[in-house]
């Protein structure tokens, strides 16, 4: 996958009130994985119920962590997002249905740099930025395939230099853009490492790359130039179900979430596996259709429960 230069176109937290002392996933038998893996995260904290109201959820998806270790959520059925204070209490939201300025539909990928939210907002096809206080400043996007247009877009992150990077999902690529929505550059896949449906993405500490690839069923990553390096999920250690997401930590741990097995499995930078998070269900510390995942200061793990309608938080 090379850089291609286009011309033109410029719960609020409800805490268990007993903390859990049983450790998430010890032991689990992985399918496609001859091993067991035991994990050493236990559930700490449930944010959000099924709802309406404040603090509640219909589908959250994404999360993003700012500086100071709020939480965002793209509420995508309530087309809204959620803010909470580090201790998982309601704090604000904006949005509403529609396509206006500060409406959304759909809101889907998260990200925040430099005290700005980014927002994939999906269904009208589009980026919009806010500041961490829910005050809108620009979008960008309109429906369309030509360099800056977009199709659905899903993921997004956004690395050291500023620069936004785009799942533009039924147009097939990652496109990226300068922190005002100025058009630099479509990823373009070569043959070896051809890009299906991209998805989730990630920005590791390197300014690394990493896609979720639905259709491949894998996390491909490509270095600052665009450069492809390797992919994630593949043989016996650890093969996906379904990834559909994806999360990176300062010390290059990569977190996976395989919506299909309904777990998290977190690989270490030369991507062994190390710890699974959850199982099917509806109780504590088990997942129903995870999506969003975001990684504290303090390396909490949070996980979009979707289907549950809920986040839920792990620490070690």
């Amino acid at each position: 996958m090379t850089f291609k230069r286009l011309p033109g176109k410029s719960f609020s937290l409800v805490v268990i009130a007993i903390l859990l002392t049983v450790f998430v996933s010890g032991g689990l038998f992985l399918a496609g994985c001859g091993k067991s893996v035991t994990s050493p995260y236990r559930l700490v904290g449930i944010i959000g119920s099924k709802g309406r109201a404040d603090g509640q959820f219909l589908s959250p998806r994404w999360l993003a962590l700012d500086s100071e270790n709020n939480l965002y959520v793209s509420d995508y059925e309530n087309h809204r997002i959620e803010k909470f204070n580090p201790k998982g209490e309601f704090v604000d939201k904006w949005g509403s249905a529609g396509a206006g300025e500060s409406e959304f539909n759909m809101p889907s990928g998260l990200a925040v740099w430099d005290k700005r939210v980014y927002i994939a907002d999906s269904g009208n096809s589009r980026v919009q930025v806010f500041a961490v206080n829910g005050v809108f400043i620009r979008s960008w996007g309109e429906r369309g395939t030509e360099p800056g247009q977009l199709l659905k877009p899903m993921g997004i992150a956004v690395d050291s230099n500023g620069d936004v990077f785009v799942a533009d999902v039924e147009s097939r690529r990652v496109q990226k853009f300068k922190p005002d929505g100025t058009f630099i550059a479509e990823i373009v896949s070569s043959a070896a490492d051809k890009m299906l449906i991209p998805y989730g993405l990630a920005i590791s500490k390197d300014n690394n790359l990493l896609v979720v690839d639905v259709a491949m069923n894998l996390i491909k990553i490509y270095n600052e130039q665009g450069g492809f390096v390797k992919a994630v999920g593949l043989g016996n250690d650890g093969a996906f179900i379904r990834v559909i997401n994806v999360a990176v930590d300062d010390a290059g741990n990569i977190y996976a979430v395989d919506a299909g097995a309904q777990k998290v499995r977190k690989y270490d930078k030369n991507g062994k596996l190390t710890a699974v998070l959850g199982e099917p269900g509806e109780g504590p510390a088990q997942f129903k259709e995870p999506l969003g995942i975001a990684i504290g200061a303090d390396d909490s793990v949070l996980v979009a429960d979707t289907g549950n309608h809920r986040i839920q938080k792990f620490k070690l």
